[in-house]
């Protein structure tokens, strides 16, 4: 059988199946050091999401505050944007939060497994650092960028 995945010779390359609860063999494949390959799902039945992009609200608040709150005290402050009691942060600046969408944080194929940047997996060896949904010609292909610990 001919391999699908083109791979860097390592000594202890690593491959494990993960079943979903549709009972999909979703295959991680390392191929290269840090580096892996997810496949085995339905590209047609998957979702990506990225990452939230504050820079425009926190740059508007610094503009209207003499002594403004951290970053990321203002990120967790103005996403209550969605909560049914927004704060008055979130009211005035959540609006202008939008997605950086030139950075895939989250792959979720239906089914799972949901993998998402910042994620540990004790079977990869580390946390996610990177997804990218795009793997040249190899089309169903998930590559994971991980940092070991």
């Amino acid at each position: 059988m001919m391999d699908l995945f083109p791979v860097t010779k390592l000594m202890n390359m690593k491959q494990f199946k993960y079943e979903n609860r549709y009972h999909d063999q979703i295959i991680f494949k390392q191929v290269a050091e840090n580096v892996w390959y997810m496949s085995g799902f339905n590209p047609n039945w998957s979702r990506f999401g990225w990452a939230n992009d504050y820079s425009v609200a926190y740059g508007a608040y610094c503009m209207d505050e003499e002594d403004p709150m951290p970053l990321e005290q203002f990120e967790k402050e103005v996403i209550k944007y969605y909560e049914p009691n927004k704060s008055p942060i979130s009211e005035k600046y959540g609006h202008m939060v939008t997605s950086d969408k030139s950075h895939i944080d989250m792959f979720d194929p239906s089914g799972g497994p949901y993998v998402a940047v910042g994620q540990y997996w004790k079977e990869l060896e580390g946390k996610i650092t990177h997804i990218e949904p795009n793997v040249p010609g190899l089309p169903g292909v998930v590559q994971l960028t991980i940092q070991s610990k």
